[in-house]
């Protein structure tokens, strides 16, 4: 069967993802995971596309059927690339074509352009995504850093990815719509050098206000953005790194008005983000890289709701690079990417459930869920009390962390950066590995932890010496116990075993006297059965 050319506005089905021109005779890509999806039962499929730059490459990701295909660095000019051939006609693939990387506002040449689709088959009806996300951020939203090795610091788009995303895996993860709005070095109020130019909240009313030059402008990239194109259930804001870069390099004299202004650009966005979204939940997403900001975007959120009694806004702290892992240009690799996405699919899933529960449902006796650590929830008051966790949920996550990396040491990082981003009232979480007669610190997330833990002392050795799970309600009545962190109260210890022999154990620590009850038992036993499965340790 011979091939057939359709324009895009002519192919049955296409949906456009990302702020982009209307579609004409071509598409014009700006942001980091822009581009199509179609539904199309062929054998074969090729896109029609137009590159240009002088020193700033775009790259295109094709992805079929969840799968990254092809990843292409396209060179200047007119080209037409497979995306699949000999395939069989009868299976419907779906077929997503993404920008790869993020608008290079330094290279006003940088442009990608699809023009058409040829197929020997026919496209069908896509489903309606069952919710829409919009992502705002920096460099770590640009996916920078999540290709390469680690050696790698070459600031080039070889660098980026929109597929080993956050972004992209939790929109995936929800079957979700998603739009991404991202600059490298740029934040809330400053870029990382100071440069108050480089504020993406100055450009966000706009299609792609970050770009300049001519024919970025003839193409409709300053033009102002239809809100009612796209209406995002949830707005993940993840600024401010740069803003913390630059004022740790600001003179200590300037500092205090430094951290206020930006405090103060915090507040103003979410504002902003809340006029022209009025009915969108707002999630500042933050820690990736550090929460030296941490302080100042609390103060903001609390200012925010405080001034205008919104209720639909929450700061959500993801794990850090530092224990999730690096990818190159210092920046969140795969690893640290899939963690951050587990985190915030969670979050927005627990949202989500609250949302189709019947009034008052969420609030069982008046508890309100006010994680201390992981998720810094600032929607609601009331008495604190920890949520229960979704653990079949979380044993899916670590499933999902398994597939790509069943070692011990990347495995164990990711789970100890799970667990504490998602168990409310967990101020240490983490793994100790048993060496001869001792327990030996392995990955976790807390405070400065003991290194070498014998079996005859504390929780843990016990907990390893019995190969049983041991909850404790006061860790002060415990006889031995060893206080690695003054705050902790309570403890909760499960030794994981490989070939019935015990291996390591999970340790969780609490601030809260009596936290820990028989459903996190219960949950968390599941979780380290799932974890011994094909554990290479």
């Amino acid at each position: 069967m011979s091939l057939q050319r359709y324009g895009l506005a002519d192919v049955p089905g296409l949906k456009v993802w990302g702020r982009c021109p209307a579609v004409t005779e071509k598409l014009t890509l700006f942001w980091t995971g822009s581009g199509i999806s179609v539904a199309v039962a062929a054998s074969e499929l090729w896109v029609e596309l137009y590159a240009d730059y002088e020193r700033l490459e775009p790259w295109l990701d094709i992805i079929i059927n969840g799968d990254l295909s092809q990843r292409l660095l396209l060179t200047r000019g007119q080209q037409r690339i497979c995306v699949f051939r000999g395939q069989s006609p009868d299976i419907v693939k779906q077929v997503r074509l993404l920008r790869d990387t993020q608008a290079m506002s330094d290279d006003d040449r940088t442009l990608l352009q699809l023009d058409a689709l040829e197929t020997d088959g026919s496209f069908l009806p896509q489903p309606e995504p069952a919710i829409n996300l919009e992502f705002v951020g920096d460099s770590i939203t640009s996916g920078e850093g999540a290709s390469g090795a680690a050696e790698e610091t070459d600031w080039v788009p070889a660098c980026f990815s929109a597929y080993y995303n956050y972004a992209y895996e939790t929109a995936a993860s929800l079957d979700a719509g998603c739009h991404i709005l991202s600059q490298s070095g740029w934040g809330v109020y400053t870029g990382w050098d100071g440069n108050r130019r480089h504020a993406l909240p100055l450009y966000y009313r706009q299609v792609c206000g970050v770009l300049a030059g001519p024919r970025n402008l003839s193409l409709g990239a300053a033009a102002a953005w239809d809100f009612s194109a796209f209406k995002p259930d949830y707005i993940i804001i993840n600024l401010g790194t740069n803003d913390a870069g630059a004022l740790q390099a600001s003179p200590a004299a300037e500092t205090a008005a430094l951290s206020a202004r930006i405090e103060q650009a915090a507040v103003d966005f979410l504002r902003q983000l809340r006029q022209l979204n009025p009915d969108s939940y707002l999630i500042w997403a933050y820690g990736m890289l550090g929460q030296s900001l941490r302080p100042q975007l609390t103060r903001a959120l609390n200012t925010y709701q405080r001034q205008s009694s919104d209720d639909r806004a929450e700061l959500l702290l993801l794990p850090s690079a530092e224990q999730t892992g690096y990818g190159s240009r210092q920046h969140p690799g795969k690893s640290a990417h899939q963690a951050a996405a587990a985190v915030l699919t969670a979050r927005i899933r627990s949202l989500e459930d609250r949302r189709s529960r019947p009034e008052g449902a969420a609030r069982a006796g008046g508890a309100v869920c006010q994680p201390q650590e992981g998720a810094l929830l600032l929607s609601e008051s009331g008495t604190a009390e920890p949520c229960r966790p979704d653990y079949l949920l979380l044993c899916r996550q670590l499933e999902s962390l398994q597939q790509s990396d069943n070692h011990a040491l990347p495995l164990l990082a990711n789970t100890s950066a799970l667990l504490k981003a998602a168990l409310p009232l967990v101020n240490w979480a983490g793994f100790y590995l048993l060496e001869g007669q001792k327990l030996v610190l392995g990955p976790f997330q807390g405070k400065v932890a003991c290194i070498h833990i014998d079996l005859n002392q504390g929780v843990c050795g016990r907990a390893a010496r019995e190969g049983q799970l041991l909850n404790v309600a006061d860790v002060q009545t415990f006889p031995g116990h060893i206080a690695c962190d003054a705050d902790s109260r309570s403890e909760l210890v499960l030794p994981i075993f490989k070939q019935d022999r015990v291996v390591a154990v999970l340790d969780l620590d609490s601030p809260r006297r009596n936290r820990f009850t028989e459903a996190d038992e219960a949950g968390l036993t599941a979780l380290v059965r799932q974890l011994e499965k094909d554990l290479i340790i």
